[in-house]
Formats: C-alpha cells, sequence, structure tokens
C-alpha cells in the first residue's frame, strides 16, 4: 500500500486540491483509492459529499492516523492520500511518519 501524504506549514499552497486530483486520477486509473482528510476545514470532505457515487472512499483521524491507515489496508486499498492541515501537529506528524512519499506543495 502506498500512502502519499500531502503537507506544507503555508495555508492555501494546494494540498487539498492536489489530494483530490491525485485520488481522483488514480481512482478513474482503476486503482484502489483511500483518502485521510486529516485537515480540520474540511474541504476533501465537502469534494467527496459531491461526488456522485461516493467513490474513493474518505476517512477523518479522529482519533490519530493509524485507524485510517489500518481500515484502508484492510478495505484492500493500493494507494492513500492524506491531506493535512497546515500546521505540525501530531497528526500531521504521523501522516509523514506513515508516508511512502510526502508531497510538498
Amino acid at each position: 500500500m502506498h500512502v502519499i501524504t500531502l503537507a506544507s506549514r503555508k495555508g492555501g499552497a494546494g494540498k487539498s486540491t492536489l489530494t483530490a486530483q491525485l485520488a481522483a486520477h488514480a481512482y478513474t486509473l482503476g486503482r484502489r483509492v483511500h483518502i485521510i482528510d486529516a485537515d480540520p476545514q474540511g474541504s476533501l470532505k465537502l469534494w467527496h459529499s459531491r461526488r456522485p457515487n461516493g467513490q474513493p472512499t474518505l476517512s477523518t483521524p479522529e482519533r490519530g492516523i493509524d485507524r485510517p491507515l489500518a481500515f484502508a489496508m484492510i478495505e484492500g486499498a493500493e494507494f492513500v492520500f492524506i491531506d493535512t492541515a497546515p500546521t505540525m501537529w501530531v497528526v500531521v506528524q504521523e501522516a509523514m511518519r506513515a508516508a511512502t512519499m510526502v508531497v510538498i506543495p
């Protein structure tokens, strides 16, 4: 499972937009994709609510990043995209540690 975290300490850098676009593209290519919206602003939740089929799946890390990652693995996700807040909160640090790749826009 590939975990791609988008992180930047600057707000408005395009983390949520890139996360949505990368995840949607991977999904249209037939990949099993899961998104974790770790940004309290919730932009990805709004984007996801407007998707006609509710795909790719989305979760939020209320209790840390490990639980949604475990569920994604159980669901058989090939790619997990994590959108983070523009801070260095613990959840952001966990998302960066769990990543196989960190994208910094």
